[in-house]
């Protein structure tokens, strides 16, 4: 764990706090992390690509309508945050099964899905890192 991996966590936590109560992740909680894997990936062609690979299908979803744009972001960020493409793929399939376990114990089928992506991609990071 590095000191940075404080701040981070803090942060992904505001992020799925917010989400969890408004149903939106505003812009201004997003910039830091784009601005980061922007910065970053000029450097690291890995962290483009993972964060590429992780938003693709939330992409695919909010062109159809069944995610908002704040999902599709926020991919991009946790897939940059994991710089490697498989692990940015595995943080959508287990934010996918989150969302599936949090809709079937609420009984709902509409919940958002950015405490599922920040719950993945942090357990994803602990366990890779």
């Amino acid at each position: 764990m590095t000191l940075a991996s404080i701040p981070v966590g803090l942060w992904l936590t505001a992020i799925a706090v917010r989400d969890t109560r408004t149903r939106r992740i505003t812009n201004a909680l997003l910039w830091p992390g784009l601005i980061a894997v922007a910065a970053i990936g000029t450097t690291s062609a890995g962290v483009v690509v993972a964060g590429v690979v992780a938003a693709t299908p939330y992409l695919i979803a909010w062109l159809l309508r069944q995610c908002g744009g704040g999902d599709v972001k926020l991919a991009l960020v946790v897939g940059g945050l994991t710089a490697d493409w498989a692990t940015g793929m595995l943080v959508v399939l287990l934010a996918a099964l989150l969302s599936a376990i949090a809709a079937l114990v609420a009984r709902s089928s509409s919940l958002p899905h950015g405490p599922a992506l920040v719950g993945a991609s942090a357990l994803l990071l602990a366990v890779t890192h």
